[in-house]
């Protein structure tokens, strides 16, 4: 099965290198798999993310880089969907993968015709600081959906994102929910661990682009994922008492992100980058 690890990557990225090293390793027994990345943003042929794929890329035929002058995650999406393939994996630059998970996801498209995605679970990576532990209290529940850090999708599905959308994870799954029962798969076996926020100003734009965007996708008329059983409000007393202080903290930013996008004019601007 011919298969493209793509990769959207702001030309800031300081975590490329990393990653996309991980992604070679594991399609080291897919012979008909590559990863290609798209590094976006202003003058991206001489950014601090192209000089860090330049020692991989001269070790490997496997891993080739496009690049794009807008920095737009939808932009540089939709530019490497056009990669031709049976399968597209996308994966975040900055994150750390479980192994095996490259192929599990394909895998899991292959053991299931009626799929057009496939999706990993996301975990944080150890929090560091009272903002850390306050921005990995979401990801202690699962709330279904698909996981923006690593999911795979069948190449001839991939509809054409907006590039006005903030949330482009929850707006694919919409599409895909549009397929009927059985179009998502989640495979536990594949992990993205991803870094989470360690500043306030962090954790603020995140909630705030977060709370947009589903206001946006409303706007839209399109629906979210419904959390997955075990994920309401029952499940929120399951949290250690411990992690009470950071659940109300985190509350409260919530609230006051949702009411600051809701004060904002609504203008749709093309999506920036989330490291811009």
């Amino acid at each position: 099965m011919q298969v493209v690890v793509a990769v959207p990557c702001h030309r800031d990225e300081p975590g490329v290198g990393r990653t996309v090293g991980e992604l070679l390793q594991q399609i080291e027994d897919q012979p008909d798999a590559r990863v290609v990345v798209c590094i976006n943003g202003a003058d991206p042929e001489h950014s601090p993310a192209a000089l860090a794929l330049e020692t991989l890329a001269a070790g490997t035929t496997r891993l080739r880089t496009v690049y794009l002058e807008r920095a737009s995650k939808p932009a540089a999406w939709t530019r490497l969907k056009q990669e031709e393939a049976e399968v597209t994996v996308f994966c975040d630059a900055d994150v750390s993968l479980a192994p095996g998970s490259v192929g599990a996801l394909v895998a899991a498209l292959a053991a299931n015709g009626s799929a057009v995605l496939a999706t990993a679970r996301q975990r944080p990576a150890e929090p560091q600081g009272t903002i850390g532990r306050v921005a990995v209290v979401p990801f202690r529940l699962n709330w279904g959906g698909v996981a923006g850090t690593l999911y795979a999708a069948r190449t001839a599905w991939l509809p054409d994102m907006p590039m006005e959308v903030l949330l482009d994870d929850a707006w694919l799954w919409s599409q895909a929910a549009d397929e009927g029962l059985g179009a998502v798969v989640t495979v536990p076996e594949a992990v993205a661990v991803f870094r989470p926020a360690e500043s306030l100003r962090d954790l603020w734009r995140q909630r705030v682009r977060a709370e947009a965007g589903k206001r946006q996708l409303r706007a839209m008329g399109l629906t979210l994922a419904d959390a997955a059983p075990g994920s309401g409000l029952s499940a929120l007393s399951a949290y250690p008492r411990g992690d009470w202080p950071a659940l109300v903290a985190l509350a409260g930013i919530k609230l006051a992100a949702s009411l600051w996008s809701r004060a904002r004019p609504v203008r749709w601007n093309p999506a920036a980058s989330t490291k811009a």
